[in-house]
């Protein structure tokens, strides 16, 4: 819902800078925003359920977030969205088990699904951006380097090696998918790019194994 509101609010501009992915938005955003305020509801009823230290960080989340789309879509500010989006993408889905044991597996783990999504954002605006708005080589080096460095960490840890393996996978599928860019359209790339961060789909299987 989060993501389906923040395509809503960049077409509101207008279709000068929009990529591909913005037109579905674009042409059914009555529909997409009638959908939005019948499962607001739900969402609402969900957060309510959660226990609640995981409730607070969560709605605690909403803050940053209110800040950071008023600056984007109404101030125009720049910011690192790619940064941002791997941020709170990293904080909610790790929150549930970072408020039960927050323990250096768990952190690590953290980390290095920070540092996953980071890349995963910083490749697509690369493979979306016209010449003069690509991702600088520095991060383009230092954020493989992150990953690199958390995930050979998941694996000296016994209870995060299986999200290490997931992570090694996910670096490879992504690499590859950098070095054969040029073959396919961006709209493809992003979603490939999404597919690649499935990996712990099939280290699921083995998590009750010994490692």
């Amino acid at each position: 819902m989060i993501y389906v509101l923040d395509r809503l609010l960049d077409v509101r501009a207008g279709t000068g800078r929009l990529q591909q992915r913005h037109y579905f938005h674009l042409t059914h955003r009555r529909s997409l925003l009638h959908a939005f305020f019948v499962l607001l509801p739900v969402l609402v009823f969900s957060v309510a359920a959660l226990p609640a230290s995981t409730r607070i960080v969560w709605v605690s989340l909403g803050m940053p977030l209110a800040v950071y789309a008023a600056c984007v879509h109404f101030f125009r500010r720049s910011i690192p969205k790619e940064f941002l989006v791997a941020v709170f993408f990293a904080v909610i889905v790790t929150t549930p088990s970072l408020v039960e044991y927050s323990g250096l597996d768990a952190v690590v783990k953290a980390v290095l699904l920070f540092a996953l999504c980071w890349w995963n954002c910083l490749l697509i605006a690369k493979w979306e951006a016209r010449s003069g708005d690509r991702p600088g080589p520095l991060l383009m080096r230092a954020v493989p380097s992150l990953l690199t460095v958390t995930a050979s960490l998941c694996l000296l840890l016994p209870a995060a090696r299986p999200a290490g393996v997931a992570g090694i996978l996910s670096v490879v599928l992504l690499f590859t998918l950098d070095r054969i860019s040029h073959r396919f359209a961006p709209v493809l790339l992003r979603s490939l790019g999404d597919a690649a961060l499935l990996t712990p789909l099939l280290v699921f299987p083995f998590l009750h194994r010994s490692w």
